[in-house]
């Protein structure tokens, strides 16, 4: 990951996660910001400090990746296994992030909705069973903008580097 940290300008992070500069993980501690609810993290392990909620997000969107293949691979369908309403996600909010165009925030928004097929049926089958939700997290509109911006990143198009 050190390689990704270099080669963006530190602006660009700081513009979705927080600078790093700016808080100290101890600050976050003694603020009560740790482990807080935050519509703008992943999870209450990314509220410690910017680095610790990139980390994050990053590993969600391996999560979202890695779990998006292995159903699609194994012929899962991705899309919404119960009722008979098919949600939407607007691409709108994901245009321009990272240079990104109207037709790869369309992409990211149709990527996103299969994910959260396969995330409902697999935390339903687990109820079934009795066991807590396999994937216990919900995604805010923030947050789905940073997974958004780590895929621009992977596929380097960061619109940032230096």
């Amino acid at each position: 990951m050190y390689g990704y940290k270099k080669r963006l300008k530190m602006s660009c992070i700081a513009g979705y996660w927080g600078d790093p500069a700016q808080l100290s993980s101890g600050t976050c501690v003694k603020l009560g910001l740790w482990g807080s609810s935050s519509p703008i993290k992943i999870s209450s392990y990314a509220t410690m400090h910017p680095w610790e909620d990139w980390a994050e997000t990053w590993a969600h969107f391996l999560h979202l990746t890695d779990t998006l293949d292995t159903a699609e691979a194994a012929g899962t369908p991705t899309g919404f296994p119960l009722g008979n309403t098919q949600p939407t996600i607007d691409p709108t909010p994901f245009e321009g992030i990272a240079g990104a165009t109207t037709e790869e925030a369309s992409a990211f928004a149709e990527k996103t909705l299969r994910w959260c097929g396969v995330v409902v049926l697999a935390n339903e089958l687990s109820r079934s069973m009795g066991q807590p939700d396999i994937y216990p997290f919900s995604q805010s509109l923030p947050v789905l903008q940073k997974l958004f911006f780590i895929e621009r990143v992977i596929h380097g198009n960061t619109g940032a580097t230096s």
